[in-house]
């Protein structure tokens, strides 16, 4: 639901990647055993480990590994939300891909308009940043989130 004096958007907004898609920002593991991911990223795989962090919001506790460019959102969900349903029901694996974008108020608005989102402001994430998802069914069944200014 638009705020009342919300900003308009005036952007093309058929050209979305061109310029509002920055880059890859990570990819989210969910894991059961949030020692054992750490262990199985860090320490088997030789990633450098960037930080560890709760989000109570979504209740879970990440740890974010550097791969390259991207990074690994490792997670553990430690309490009822979005990352224990999909444990819950898919076991351990891959839950998302999130791309950095220039401005993440603007993309939601995009995003509105061509695809489906539960949000109707962006939320905050790890490290404190703007996040939003999308409705995994309006773009191929891929849970994918978007993070930035």
């Amino acid at each position: 639901m638009r705020r009342v004096g919300a900003r308009r958007w005036r952007i093309n907004r058929s050209q979305i990647g061109e310029n509002m898609i920055k880059k890859i920002d990570h990819i989210g593991i969910v894991v059961s055993d949030f020692q054992q991911g750490k262990k199985m990223y860090g320490e088997y795989l030789g990633l450098k480990h960037l930080k560890d962090e709760t989000v109570a919001a979504y209740g879970c506790e990440i740890a974010f590994y550097q791969c390259g460019d991207i990074m690994l959102e490792i997670v553990h969900p430690i309490a009822p939300g979005p990352s224990w349903n999909f444990l819950k029901n898919h076991g351990p694996g891959i839950h998302h891909i999130c791309y950095e974008v220039e401005n993440v108020d603007e993309m939601l608005e995009i995003a509105k308009e061509k695809f489906k989102t539960s949000y109707d402001e962006p939320d905050r994430g790890a490290g404190n940043t703007k996040i939003f998802f999308l409705d995994p069914r309006s773009i191929g069944n891929v849970e994918t989130e978007f993070t930035g200014k």
